[in-house]
């Protein structure tokens, strides 16, 4: 059981657990072209071909039970965007995959809060893969997008570095997982709106 989180930014207390995250807090994004027909179909298969135009993200980090040791399975995040949204998948391979945890549907029930901690995030007992964005870069505040291999929905706003979680928050997003032979996999269609962030032309 695992939980994956790719991070922009640092928000280190949010999440609890066993987790891997990514050495740096830098995104490689590609920017899809204006063809119509170039848009993901968000049903977790990660089989468009332009995800494989985009660098892998794979340079995850344990937590546990070795903080900062190579993360033991290979997990591929790519990125990519348009106008419109911010699309991320993932590929969570697992050397047993029979051993891949999916039992919830049910939306915001796949990380809940730690009630004994600082309002960190934990896991329910799915395997979860987490998006943590802090669209303003002050490392104080973010919001999280998460889902398990059942394209479950989780979302929470992250406020005072992490002590302040709000999981009934709700935003216009479009998530989907799936299992694949070698683990699972799944996609995140994120729109700007419904990001809040510091307006560029200011």
């Amino acid at each position: 059981m695992w939980t994956f989180v790719l991070a922009t930014a640092l928000l280190a207390p949010v999440m609890s657990e066993a987790q891997e995250v990514p050495s740096h807090d830098v995104l490689n994004a590609v920017r899809l072209s204006e063809d119509v027909s170039e848009r993901p179909q968000i049903d977790g298969r990660v089989d468009e071909l332009f995800w494989e135009q985009a660098p892998a993200i794979t340079d995850f980090l344990q937590q546990n039970p070795i903080e900062s040791d190579p993360a033991t399975e290979m997990t591929e995040v790519r990125v990519v965007y348009d106008d419109e949204a911010l699309y991320v998948s993932v590929r969570a391979f697992h050397s047993r995959p029979d051993q891949v945890v999916s039992r919830i549907m049910q939306r915001d029930r796949i990380l809940e809060v730690d009630p004994f901690g600082r309002g960190e995030l934990q896991q329910a007992g799915d395997d979860v893969f987490a998006i943590l964005l802090d669209p303003f870069h002050d490392h104080r505040n973010g919001v999280v997008f998460a889902t398990n291999p059942n394209g479950a929905e989780f979302e929470a706003l992250i406020t005072d570095e992490g002590s302040s979680v709000n999981i009934d928050w709700r935003g216009v997003w479009e998530v989907a997982g799936t299992r694949t032979p070698n683990g699972w996999s799944a996609e995140f269609a994120i729109p700007w709106r419904t990001l809040r962030y510091p307006d560029a032309s200011g």
